[in-house]
């Protein structure tokens, strides 16, 4: 059957094959045929085409015995299936392919057309780089392949065939500046992942992010191409720092900035919920603290002391946000106490002040020693012969606050450089901003494809969303 829209489609469908296929003829025919399609009667487009020789008046020639050729009829048609703008009503190209026979030792011949479609294949490369188009995105393998009205098969077909994640000419460079983290894809294990700190292009993707597998991945670079890179960041995971500096001998570690005011007010908000939870719920100090929490997560000069207004939970009394600050500090002087901390290690992190924050670890380093004194002394009256048991052993005088608690942590040898890097304002443009980014893509893609089953596939198709 024939109308307008299918001639209109026909025009359309010669311009695009015949720029890029000069030896393809259309017929002015169009069928609209109601066909089966995923277990499903839908109405297809169907356009016939021939192959023919890309200049008329060429000569063929055998190249068994050199002898001319002449053209022997055509090939039974094949159904090619072509990109179509709408996935209800596909389209599909017959194609003959002309045969051509020896006059002499009756060799024959088929005239391809490559541009359109490769041999042995029904689906044609523009439908093929379509999917590959469709793969770079988040859809799902089933929401592509009906888009692009194939099957799920043929689109996993063209995934696997499209990249390979294991290419070994990927390990002739690595950037100058690394960034390194980890995500769970598969089987809730952490896959380690590594990119470029500024282009945000990824080096590699690991099943597992213990040391073996990330010392054999980049042991696969040479000695050479190591030492050229110059910074790694990341986070204060304790296994990364010892392996890094092996395999990167020039490279100065960072700690990512993120990491470090997001352990800050971890350690803030473990107290000013013990805090709370002091008070009945009807009380000021239980509402404050709880439910006005963001007013304690900013700098203390960027809080409003001068204009009152309605707070929903406190009733019709006016408070400025200053005046929330002191009830809520006032509640508690260990509260107070860890969030002047907070605000000078924010401030020295603002300011890339890292003798400030020295001096905020040395401060540190002289409570954890008193610290000790005291919880020995008071091991010895009570009788206790281990002195190096966990905070919560200890009376609530003699346990250490949440933030010296982080303060620990950074005070490690294998941490220690890593923390003070990142107070320094020669490395404040490198951060793990790039890798936490994908990290959001690779879980938005997890879930949009409703897992992996194979670590390869996932590897894929990361790298086609990201690289591409």
């Amino acid at each position: 059957m024939e109308n307008t829209e299918s001639l209109n489609n026909l025009s359309y469908l010669k311009v695009i094959t015949q720029t890029e296929n000069v030896n393809i003829e259309f017929e002015e025919l169009v069928e609209e045929k109601v066909i089966w399609y995923f277990g499903k009667k839908i109405t297809g487009l169907i356009y016939l085409a021939k192959t023919v020789l890309a200049k008329k008046n060429d000569e063929l020639i055998c190249d068994k015995c050199s002898h001319s050729m002449h053209k022997h009829g055509y090939t039974n048609p094949i159904k090619v299936k072509y990109t179509s703008d709408n996935a209800s009503r596909p389209t599909f190209i017959l194609l003959k392919k002309a045969r051509y026979v020896c006059d002499f030792c009756h060799h024959t011949i088929q005239i391809e057309a490559d541009k359109l479609i490769d041999k042995f294949k029904s689906i044609s490369l523009r439908a093929k780089y379509y999917i590959l188009s469709l793969l770079a995105t988040d859809l799902s393998m089933t929401e592509i392949a009906r888009q692009a009205t194939t099957s799920v098969s043929y689109v996993l077909n063209v995934l696997v065939n499209s990249i390979d994640p294991y290419n070994l000419s990927k390990y002739d460079n690595l950037p100058k500046h690394i960034c390194i983290d980890e995500v769970r894809v598969i089987n809730r294990i952490c896959n380690f992942i590594c990119c470029d700190a500024v282009k945000g292009t990824i080096i590699g993707v690991l099943p597992s992010n213990d040391g073996k597998s990330i010392m054999e991945f980049f042991q696969k670079f040479s000695f050479q191409t190591r030492q050229s890179v110059e910074t790694v960041t990341m986070d204060l995971n304790i296994n990364y720092p010892n392996i890094i500096r092996r395999l990167f001998p020039n490279a100065e570690l960072i700690a990512d900035r993120f990491h470090l005011v997001k352990m800050m007010y971890s350690a803030f908000d473990e107290k000013r919920i013990e805090v709370y939870k002091r008070y009945k719920k009807a009380d000021k100090e239980y509402k404050v603290l709880k439910f006005y929490y963001k007013i304690f997560h900013k700098f203390e000069d960027e809080l409003d002391d001068k204009h009152l207004k309605q707070w929903y939970r406190l009733g019709n009394t006016p408070y400025t946000e200053m005046q929330l600050l002191d009830i809520g500090l006032d509640c508690d002087d260990e509260l107070r106490t860890i969030y002047d901390l907070v605000q000078e290690v924010r401030k020295a992190l603002t300011e890339y002040n890292y003798l400030k924050m020295i001096t905020i670890l040395q401060e540190y380093t002289v409570r954890k020693s008193d610290l000790i004194i005291r919880r020995r002394e008071w091991s010895t009256e009570n009788g206790k012969k281990n002195t190096y048991n966990s905070n919560d052993y200890y009376p609530k005088e003699l346990q250490e606050n949440p933030v010296d608690y982080k303060f620990s942590t950074f005070m490690k040898k294998s941490n220690y450089n890593l923390v003070i890097n990142a107070f320094k304002e020669d490395y404040k443009n490198f951060t793990n901003g790039k890798i936490e980014g994908i990290n959001n893509v690779v879980k938005h893609l997890k879930s949009n494809a409703y897992g992996f089953k194979l670590f390869d596939n996932f590897y894929r198709r990361v790298l086609l969303r990201i690289n591409l």
